[in-house]
């Protein structure tokens, strides 16, 4: 428990850090040395009126058992660096999240959110999705990207196993330079592939609805 003569803003500073999913810098800093000494911040609490080690002493004090630090290694941002890890996830300071979301975010090319928050929660400790939608819409660096998403379902190949059991049917617009043939002006092209043996017909339309009746002729 804290000592009777602790502040009270000092008390609210420290319920608001509870609310927060990662610390500041500087009090990071000061969790990973009382880890790595092997220490207890109870004395400085005692001693300075500081925040940030009331902060730093809470957290060590509630969280020790789920607390470790290991060398982590993300290029380009972390290399070989001790980093605090939270039930084997490093722990992100406060000024770092941003730039960890836009890292990982132009190394997949623009990777939707719901994916990128799936990837980097296997890593860090607590992003959360709201925090990398806030965070890539602000970036200017989001329209540059060509999104690449993982959900679309497999190519499927159409095949045929007789002529004219399956056709493949395009229309090309001619409109801006038509063709013209015994003053008859010609705008479109039908274009109808036969997948089983691979034929092409080619037929000039006056108009777009000309084509539907020239594909039930086809079919009949």
């Amino acid at each position: 428990m804290f000592d009777k003569n602790i502040g009270t803003f000092v008390l609210v500073e420290i319920n608001q850090s509870k609310r927060r999913h990662h610390l500041s810098e500087s009090v990071l800093e000061l969790v990973h040395i009382c880890l790595k000494e092997k220490a207890s911040l109870y004395a400085e609490v005692q001693k300075r009126n500081d925040t940030n080690v009331y902060q730093a002493y809470d957290y060590v004090r509630r969280n020790r058992k789920y607390l470790s630090i290991k060398c982590h290694t993300d290029i380009p941002i972390f290399v070989n660096e001790e980093r605090v890890h939270f039930n084997g996830l490093v722990l992100l300071a406060e000024e770092e999240v941003d730039n960890v979301i836009m890292t990982h975010f132009g190394s997949k090319f623009g990777c939707g959110t719901r994916g990128l928050h799936q990837h980097l929660n296997k890593i860090y400790y607590k992003v959360s999705e709201a925090r990398i939608v806030k965070v890539t819409k602000e970036s200017t660096a989001r329209g540059q990207m060509r999104p690449i998403f993982s959900n679309k379902g497999p190519k499927k190949i159409i095949q045929a196993k007789q002529v004219f059991e399956r056709v493949q049917v395009d229309l090309v617009d001619l409109s801006r330079k038509p063709a013209f043939q015994n003053g008859i002006e010609y705008r479109y092209v039908l274009v109808v592939l036969d997948i089983f043996s691979r034929y092409m017909f080619l037929r000039s339309l006056t108009s777009k609805s000309a084509g539907i009746s020239y594909i039930f002729k086809i079919n009949n």
